[in-house]
């Protein structure tokens, strides 16, 4: 085999390998990370593990928890890491507004709470969920520039609704 043939041959396999992996990397967890800053009364960070009950509200003030989790927190010159989710499941949809409030020990709920905004992968994710859920009543250029692909590649199937 010719060295041209084989660094060809070998960037197809590389490109298949990736093909085939790459929606490994797209899955979503359904955990979510936060990071905050501990002080004292005196604005002076504190350092230890801290027991913190993080709640998830779908208002800003007032209302019922949706969901909430205590966990054993290390916080360290006043800054700690959480992963939400990782002791009881999140279970909620994220499809509306979400506040999450962040109370340690026996002191009361800090405030305000914080809004729950989404990553620029989940803008992505998103976009993707609507065109999958159109079922075929895609925009007509989206829809036609399909067509045009399942012609130019040959397929049987010009079932669009199916085509993200």
């Amino acid at each position: 085999m010719q060295p041209n043939n084989r660094l060809v041959l070998g960037g197809l396999i590389l490109g298949v390998i990736l093909l085939m992996t790459s929606g490994l990397y797209a899955a979503t967890s359904d955990l979510l990370s936060f990071q905050g800053k501990l002080t004292d009364s005196s604005g002076n960070p504190i350092s230890g593990t801290y027991t913190i009950t993080f709640k998830i509200y779908n208002v800003a003030t007032g209302g019922a928890a949706l969901w909430q989790e205590p966990q054993d927190v290390p916080v360290n010159a006043g800054n700690y890491s959480a992963i939400l989710g990782s002791i009881t499941p999140l279970g909620l949809a994220f499809n509306t507004d979400y506040w999450l409030s962040v109370k340690v020990g026996a002191d009361a709920e800090m405030t305000p709470r914080y809004r729950l905004t989404p990553a620029p992968s989940a803008f992505y994710a998103k976009s993707a969920q609507d065109a999958s859920t159109l079922g075929g009543q895609l925009p007509g250029d989206f829809a036609a520039a399909t067509h045009n692909h399942n012609t130019i590649y040959g397929s049987s199937d010009k079932s669009v609704g199916n085509v993200v």
